[in-house]
This record gives C-alpha cells, sequence and structure tokens, in this order.
C-alpha cells in the first residue's frame, strides 16, 4: 500500500523534528565489547558514516551471542557499545541465536549520538532478532533512509527450552524515515511468543508505522508498554492486529495520517496528547472473539481530522464488540459537529459497553451527547458518571496548558564514575571463592564518594556468603543485565542485599538468586529509619538448585524456579520514603509500608503480599502494569494478597495459567481500597477474587476473568465475600470468557456495585448481560464508581510525578476521610460504610446510621443519631481512626443541627496527646445545616474523629453531612 507516508520521505525538509533523543555519554565497562576497540573483533568499526561498518558490527554480535542458554556456565561478554559515530549498514544485522535462543544480551549506544543508518536495499531490515530474551537496546538513532522498512524485527524461533522475545527494554531510541513498521514484533506460529516490551523514551519520525504488533495474526503477543514516546508524521503510530494487549503512557503524537493508534484487542491509553492526526484511535469491525477491553484515560486529543459520517467519524472510533471505559478526556478543535467517540458497531449482534466520566468537547453539554451509536447492527450502551472526581485539578487535561507537549525527555545523560568490584575490588565471579567482601568494600567507596559513582558488577556468577548492606546515597548499584548473577549462599531468613534508609539509591541491571534449600532467604531487604529513595529496575529474582538446566554440575550457575521464595521485602518504610520501581521479575512482600510511596511500573512474575497493622494506608501503593502470578499452581495460595484493609492499585494487570487471583484480608480498623483494570486474569479451577472480612471498596474492570479447563468444557468464575465488614465491590466492564460467573457473599454487610458486565461459555457465542444494561444504579453507587477512578487518577499523578519527574507538590493528597458525604451508602446502614459506632448503643435500637430521605446537606445521604420512643441514649460517637498520619495541625469540619436541646450533639476528635482527651464543638439546634470546625494538633501521628451525641429523651435527633478532614500547610 502507497500511503502518505511516501508524501512525507520525499519532502520531508517540510516539516520539522519537534525534538531528539538524549545523548549519552558512557564511561565503558570491563566486560563491554566496544566496536571500534575490542581486540577481539575483526574489523573494527569505524562509524565515520562513509565505510561500510555491516561486517565489524556483525562480528561484535557474533561475540557477545556465542554462550548458548543450554551452556550459561560460560558467560563472556554480553555487551556490544557503539561509541558516537554514524554506523553504515548495508546489509541486516543479526545476534547469532541459531535455533536455540539465548537470553540477557544488551546493545547500547550513546544515544543522539549515535546512528545506524542503512545503506542497503529497498525494504530492508537494519536488525533482526529471533529469539533473545531479556534484551536491551539502549540509546541509538536508526536511520532507515527513506529506503529500510525497519529497523529492529522480532521474530522468535520456537526453542524447546522456551526462551522467546520478552522481556525487552528499548530505551532512548529514535526511528527516523522507515517505509514499513520501524518496530517490528512478530511470530511465525501461534507456539512462540514477543511481549513484556518496555519502549521507553522513543522517537518515530517520519515512519510509515512507528511500532506494528502481530501483523500477521498469529497471536500470542502480549504486553506493550509505550511510555514517554513521541510519534512525528507517520501513517500509523501504533498498529497491533491479533491477540495483543498495549499500554501507551505518556505519550505524544502529531499529524498521523491513519492513525496514531490501531487495534483489533486491548489498548490502554493513559496521559497522551494528540494534534493534528486523522483519529487517535482506530478499532476496526473484525469477527473475533467478545470481550475486547479498552481504557482511554485522561487524554487530550486536538484538532483531528477524521470527518466522516456514520461509523466512520470522530477520534476514537471503535466498530467492534468490546467493553471499555473512557474518562478524564478532552477533545478540542473539533472537524465538525459529530461527537468525538464513536461506538458504532455495525455488524455484530452483541453490544458494545463503555463507562463514561468527566469528559469534555465544545459542542457537547453531557457525557452521552459526546458518544455516538450505532443503530443498525449491535448497539452501544453507554454509562455516564456523573459525579464530580475528588479534585478538579487531576490530570494532564488540567494540568498542560496545551496538547502541543512532548513528554519524551532530551535532557543530556552523563555517566558517573566506575568502581569495578572485579578488576578494581577483585571480587571472584565465578562462584568458587566468596565475594561478599570485595562488592562490599566497592559499595562503602561509593557510599563515601557521594558523587554518583557506579558500583559496577561485570558478567559472572558471584558468591554471597553474608549480607551486602546499602546505605548512604548518591550512588548506583549496576550489572550487565542477566548475567550479572549474585548467588546467596547464607543462612535460611538472611537478605542477600540489606538497604537500610537509601538516599538516591538506585539497584539496577542485575539478577538475585537464593537456594531452593534456603526458601525464607530474600533478594533484597528495604528498611527506613526516616525519608529516603531507592530505586530498583531491570532486576530478576530466582531461586537456583537442580532444575531448569541440569546440565549445569554447579547449582548456583542453575536456576529452579522462577517465582518461588522472597524476592523484594520492604518493611516499616515511614512516611516520605519512596520506593520506585522499573522493572523487576520475582515475588514482593510489603509490610508495614502503609505511610510509604511505593510506585511500580513493570512488575513481573512472582506472588505480591502487602499486610500491616501498625499503620493507615495513607502513602501510596501502586503499579502501572503487573504480571503477578505463576505461584507454581499451588491451590492454596493466591497471586495477590492485600491483608489488614491495605491499600492498593494497579492501572493494568494480566496473569494466566495460575490456580487463585486476589485474596483481600481484613483485620485493621481503617478502610481499605483496591483498583484494578487488567487485560485478562486466568485462573485454573480457580477463585478470582476472595473478600474475606475486608473492609473499604474494591474496584475491579475492566478485567477479562477466564477460568480455565485444560478439557476445554466452560468452568465457573468464583467472586466469593465472607465476613462482617462493610465492603463496596464494583465490577464495571468485566467480561467472563468461557465462564459462567458466581459471585457469593454477605447481603447485609456486602454492598455489589455491577454494571456493563457480560459472561460467555465459549470463544464465539454472543456475550450474556450479567444485570440490566445499563444496571440501575442507586447515586450512592455513582459515588462509589468515581471513588475508584479517583484511586486509578492517583496512580497517574504518581506516574507524572516519580517516573516523569514533574513538581507536582501542589496538588492536594487524596481525601483522608472514607465516606465522607455517605454517599457509599445508597441505602440506610449501620455503621455507615467506613465509619465504626462506639459507645452506649442500645441493644433495641440503630441509633446512629446513614440515612437517606431529603434531609441531606448535599447528595442524597447524611450520618443520623437518632432513637424512637421515649427512651434516649447514652455516649454513642461515629468514629474514623488514623494511625501514621503526618504531625501537625489538621481541620476537622462538618455541617450539623439538633432538633431539639434535648439531644447533645457535637463534633469531637483526639489527637491521642499525652495526658489530653476529646475535643468537641457542640452543633447547635437549628432547622437549617449549619458548619462547625475543629482545629486538631497532631504529634504522634495518630487521630480520630467522630460525631459525638447523647440525648435526655426519644424521637430526637442529631443530622450531619459533608465531613472533611485535612492537614493544614
Amino acid at each position: 500500500m502507497v500511503s502518505g507516508i511516501a508524501t512525507f520521505l520525499m519532502t520531508s525538509s517540510t516539516w520539522a523534528q519537534s525534538v531528539n533523543i538524549a545523548p549519552m555519554t558512557w564511561n565503558q565497562r570491563s566486560d563491554w565489547i566496544n566496536v571500534k576497540t575490542d581486540p577481539n573483533i575483526s574489523p573494527h568499526a569505524t562509524g565515520d558514516g562513509v565505510t561500510d561498518d555491516t561486517a565489524a558490527l556483525q562480528s561484535a554480535l557474533n561475540l557477545a551471542s556465542t554462550s548458548l542458554v543450554s551452556d550459561i556456565s560460560a558467560i563472556g561478554k554480553r555487551t556490544v557499545y557503539l561509541p558516537p559515530g554514524t554506523y553504515k549498514i548495508s546489509s541486516t544485522l543479526t545476534w547469532n541465536t541459531g535455533n536455540y535462543g539465548i537470553t540477557g544480551l544488551s546493545l547500547i549506544g550513546s544515544g543522539s549520538n549515535t546512528t545506524i543508518a542503512w545503506s542497503g536495499a529497498g525494504g530492508g531490515t537494519i536488525f533482526k532478532s529471533t529469539g533473545v530474551s531479556r534484551a536491551r537496546y539502549i540509546g541509538m538513532k536508526w536511520n532507515g533512509n527513506s529506503v529500510a522498512a525497519s529497523a529492529i524485527w522480532f521474530e522468535p524461533h520456537n526453542t524447546s527450552n522456551g526462551i522467546a522475545e520478552a522481556p525487552v527494554r528499548i530505551e532512548n531510541n529514535a526511528f527516523v524515515g522507515f517505509t514499513g513498521a520501524a518496530l517490528n514484533f512478530q511470530n511465525r506460529s501461534g507456539t512462540e511468543w514477543t511481549g513484556q516490551a518496555d519502549v521507553w523514551n522513543c522517537l518515530f519520525y517520519l515512519c510509515h508505522i512507528g511500532a506494528q504488533i502481530d501483523p500477521q495474526g498469529k497471536g500470542n503477543n502480549f504486553e506493550y508498554m509505550f511510555e514517554r514516546c513521541e510519534f512525528e508524521y507517520c501513517d500509523t503510530g501504533i498498529d497491533s492486529y491479533g491477540n495483543t494487549a498495549q499500554m501507551v503512557f505518556d505519550t505524544h503524537f502529531d499529524h498521523s495520517s491513519i492513525a496514531d493508534m490501531t487495534a483489533k484487542m486491548q489498548v490502554r491509553a493513559r496521559r497522551c496528547t494528540s494534534t493534528n492526526s486523522k483519529m487517535f484511535f482506530a478499532s476496526p469491525y473484525w469477527s473475533g472473539s467478545a470481550g475486547n477491553l479498552h481504557v482511554f484515560q485522561d487524554c487530550w486529543v486536538d484538532s483531528w481530522k477524521n470527518t466522516g459520517g456514520g461509523g466512520n467519524s470522530g477520534a476514537i472510533q471503535i466498530g467492534d464488540r468490546c467493553l471499555g471505559m473512557i474518562f478524564d478526556c478532552k477533545f478540542t478543535g473539533p472537524p465538525n459537529g459529530n461527537p468525538p467517540i464513536n461506538l458504532t458497531n455495525p455488524n455484530w449482534s452483541t453490544e458494545t459497553d463503555f463507562l463514561v466520566s468527566n469528559n469534555s468537547c465544545p459542542g457537547f453539554s453531557s457525557q452521552t451527547a459526546m458518544v455516538q451509536t450505532g443503530s443498525n447492527g449491535g448497539a452501544a450502551n453507554v454509562l455516564p458518571i456523573n459525579v464530580a472526581p475528588a479534585y478538579s485539578n487531576w490530570g494532564i487535561t488540567k494540568i498542560l496548558g496545551s496538547p502541543n507537549f512532548v513528554f519524551l525527555n532530551s535532557g543530556a545523560y552523563g555517566d558517573g564514575p566506575i568502581l569495578d568490584v572485579v578488576t578494581q575490588y577483585g571480587a571472584a565471579n565465578d562462584t568458587t571463592v566468596d565475594a561478599r567482601n570485595a562488592i562490599q568494600a566497592a559499595i562503602d567507596q561509593a557510599r563515601n564518594n557521594n558523587n554518583g559513582s557506579i558500583v559496577y558488577i561485570p558478567a559472572g556468577y558471584y558468591k554471597i556468603g553474608a549480607s551486602l548492606n546499602v546505605s548512604g546515597g548518591n550512588y548506583t548499584i549496576q550489572g550487565c543485565g542477566f548475567y550479572s548473577q549474585l548467588c546467596w549462599t547464607g543462612a535460611d531468613g538472611g537478605a542477600l542485599m540489606s538497604v537500610d534508609t537509601p538516599n538516591n539509591v538506585k539497584l539496577s541491571s542485575f539478577v538475585v538468586k537464593v537456594a531452593n534449600t534456603t526458601p525464607s532467604a530474600v533478594g533484597i531487604k528495604e528498611t527506613a529509619g526516616g525519608p529516603g529513595k531507592l530505586t530498583v529496575d531491570w532486576v530478576y529474582f530466582f531461586q537456583y538448585g537442580p532444575g531448569l538446566y541440569p546440565g549445569n554440575s554447579n547449582p548456583l550457575k542453575n536456576l529452579s524456579s522462577l517465582n518461588g521464595g522472597q524476592g523484594l521485602l520492604l518493611d516499616g518504610l515511614p512516611a516520605g520514603s519512596l520506593t520506585s520501581i522499573g522493572l523487576w521479575a520475582g515475588p514482593i512482600h510489603i509490610r508495614d509500608c502503609g505511610r510509604a510511596e511505593i510506585l511500580g511500573n513493570h512488575i513481573n512474575g512472582g506472588q505480591l503480599t502487602v499486610e500491616g497493622a501498625n499503620y493507615a494506608p495513607i502513602g501510596f501503593l501502586g503499579f502501572l502494569y503487573s504480571n503477578m502470578g505463576f505461584v507454581a499452581q499451588q491451590t492454596s495460595l493466591y497471586d495477590i494478597v492485600i491483608k489488614n484493609n491495605q491499600d492498593f492499585v494497579s492501572g493494568d494487570f494480566y496473569n494466566e495459567q495460575t490456580v487463585n487471583n486476589l485474596s483481600l484480608e481484613g483485620g485493621s480498623s481503617w478502610n481499605g481500597r483496591v483498583a484494578i483494570q487488567g487485560f485478562r486474569q486466568q485462573g485454573i479451577n480457580s477463585t478470582a477474587i476472595n473478600a474475606n472480612n475486608y473492609r473499604g471498596r474494591l474496584f475491579y474492570g475492566p478485567q477479562g476473568f477466564e477460568n480455565y479447563n485444560p478439557s476445554g468444557s466452560p468452568l465457573t468464575v468464583n467472586i466469593t465475600q465472607t465476613g462482617g465488614s462493610l465492603l463496596d465491590m464494583v465490577l464495571v466492564a468485566d467480561a467472563f470468557h468461557h465462564s459462567t460467573p458466581n459471585i457469593t457473599r454477605s447481603g447485609t454487610v456486602c454492598h455489589l456495585i455491577e454494571a456493563l458486565d457480560e459472561w460467555r461459555t465459549d470463544n464465539w457465542s454472543t456475550l450474556t448481560p450479567m444485570a440490566p444494561v445499563p444496571n440501575p444504579l442507586a447515586s450512592g453507587d455513582y459515588a462509589s464508581i468515581e471513588a475508584g477512578l479517583d484511586h486509578l487518577r492517583q496512580l497517574g499523578l504518581e506516574d507524572l510525578k516519580v517516573l516523569n519527574g514533574w513538581n507536582l507538590t501542589v496538588l492536594p493528597p487524596p481525601p483522608l476521610l472514607a465516606n465522607p458525604g455517605f454517599e457509599s451508602d445508597s441505602v440506610w446502614a449501620r455503621p455507615p460504610s467506613g465509619w465504626s459506632n462506639w459507645g452506649q448503643i442500645p441493644s433495641d435500637a440503630d441509633v446512629a446510621y446513614s440515612q437517606n430521605g431529603g434531609l441531606s446537606h448535599s447528595g442524597n445521604m447524611h450520618l443520623t443519631h437518632w432513637r424512637g420512643g421515649a427512651t434516649g441514649w447514652g455516649n454513642v460517637k461515629t468514629v474514623q481512626m488514623f494511625i501514621g498520619i503526618p504531625n501537625g495541625t489538621y481541620t476537622f469540619r462538618a455541617w450539623g443541627k439538633a432538633t431539639s436541646s434535648s439531644v447533645h450533639g457535637a463534633l469531637a476528635a483526639e489527637a491521642y496527646q499525652a495526658g489530653g482527651g476529646w475535643t468537641t464543638a457542640p452543633i447547635p439546634v437549628s432547622g437549617t445545616y449549619q458548619q462547625i470546625t475543629l482545629t486538631i494538633p497532631v504529634s504522634n501521628n495518630q487521630c480520630q474523629v467522630s460525631l459525638w451525641s447523647y440525648a435526655d429523651t426519644g424521637n430526637v435527633e442529631v443530622d450531619a453531612d459533608d465531613f472533611e478532614f485535612f492537614k493544614n500547610p
């Protein structure tokens, strides 16, 4: 197909490239292959842009990939380094993968100062990889010169040992002038797979397609993350065809002639901007399986050019049956009066179901008016959520002044001084001698230097018999990637790496391993006595011993498990502590860290456990993307375990071939909140969700639930709730594949909010609604759904602040109070959701409960203390407790009124000061609400607030509504 890209390439000088990738300055490592100087390759590259460097680069690639994965005892050098220069290439380069596949290779350049330029035949490919797992491509400009079709082509060959093209890191690369797909991810058959690709901070300019996933529809392509990227003047930015799942975060598109993104399966676009493209997203009709799941969050689309009518119009055009959500999106500069969102589904009998909230477009006054739905063929059901977000200034559409914003970081990267543990400190890297003391000496020196030093661990196997102690700050501990392996030989229960109160410490690009005979040993343990910052990226955890590669006689050089043991333990992190996780592969245990800030970007494999009864979840815990699970298929274990009413949010979640998925447990006095959106949650004879006495809110959706049965017959997907704690279970836009949902709960305490959910028993039947669509919802249900979206909004702000470096301290934190206006209780509830009732409550009376009926200050619900008959009541408090909050002065206020002087009501608060008690402010006798305010000094991180009352007689009452509790500046 000849398209607009031909015009772009012929007249490229017409358009100016708005940004470039960052220049990178490296201090060469001892185990890098320098293509210009390494004595073991011939010829050497020149990088002068004139000499053909194909043979030189291929010689370096062959040297890096001489050892097959079946013989991992031979390591050598695994990184090919391209110093500044322009390397002329005339034929396709490739890793020497053979038919077996290899792992852990890296290709590193100097960012904008390293160019790989094509001079071969038209339609060629510069680089092709046929099966390298855990590979990295960092810092290169790929120039197709308007001749080459592709820069990097991933096509794994089927292998007996299961190595595939995943995960892959492509970071700080530029792709310019390609006539096909600059990045091409595909499989030869459905038995091979590519995926888990992190495409970070990359530029795509003047390409027919920036990145293409599964163009032949072979399937088995999952988990592609595009983050902080820039797509300019491409026909299509990102295109995916078959069984894919792609995530696009913090990315800008400009002048895409076909569409910024096209896909037939699942797309998550969050915090993206688009200007002058034909469309932001297009998903055409196809006869695939039902239940595609799309989410568009906080995107700004400006001046799109799609002026067609009917099914061919809009900035977002979805012509296939699917479920999803579009919220916080801003559409400006429309080409005509057509709605910006087009959900036509003209040729299929199954509905398209979408939740919409907080979107805006000039000329459209409501959420539903912004959505065009088809009338011939499949209908579209739209569920508008008209409750306002917690804060009006959340999101890029509020923060940015223009949609012409480039997220890509072009600031120069400078390397720190190198402290090589082998060449400078004498560490043995072959397991013959304990290397702990040598590596510790390098760490101690880096801490003392305090100058950004890099403790470098070259490729090798390092025997570690005692903990490596990491403290202080301003340094990095770094390996070459998968082949820098630290092997624990110490006692069970010990920690290979013990990190205490780090101050800007980074752990990067290595493997930690413990013996399968010491399952309680920890790979990395972080503790802290005060505020600090730790970054973990491209780190893997394994157990070693006889197992996956039995040909190796030395067990330290083997692997026995991919997910067992204790991988990363975060223990007792305080307020002000930040742990940022780029890519981590292995189990994670988070204990008593409710006050800390923990953000994960790409979490892969193993079990997640979050617990802690000592501190309320006033900090933040969330993952942008997580693929937890594969817990040895043990029927008693869950992939994600959240205990003690702790919080957790995952923007995108995927797992398969596991057993049980999500376990929520109570046991603490505060309310918890869990929010998850996902691509797939597949179990085997499993329980998908089990909530046992968990109190607060679970927001889940969209998600594709599936209970897999190898025999092929459909099973039930079990969702259960037990215990007496109040729980809002929000299931919205969920699809149950090959399965029938089975929800069991206690109707008196578990409030099920369910809408747009559908199920099917096989791959091709129409989806069956679980309830009327849209499901009739009470006003409090809408508020609970919006609160779940607020949790996802907070995850987005953490992404912008932590990973993008935005200064967002001016934004207020999420509200401390749960259910402040009692709208989470759509009907009478005692006690109200999120609150506890204390005191002398008669056994025959309700006394303290949330109530509807037109007596509220705002909304439909409020709090009432009342008892019928002639008898009053004693001291009663409706309370929320806060443990672990920052010290300072707080404001507690509410609107209240009392019906008679015979009832005594007050706002009350206790800050647990030594010798202190409750501070109160009376609620006046009045026919109208009046605002009452308390100022509370908190000095030991604890406080409880309440509505307090007692009555001399019955049939009198105190009403209160719209509570607020916040820390003063």
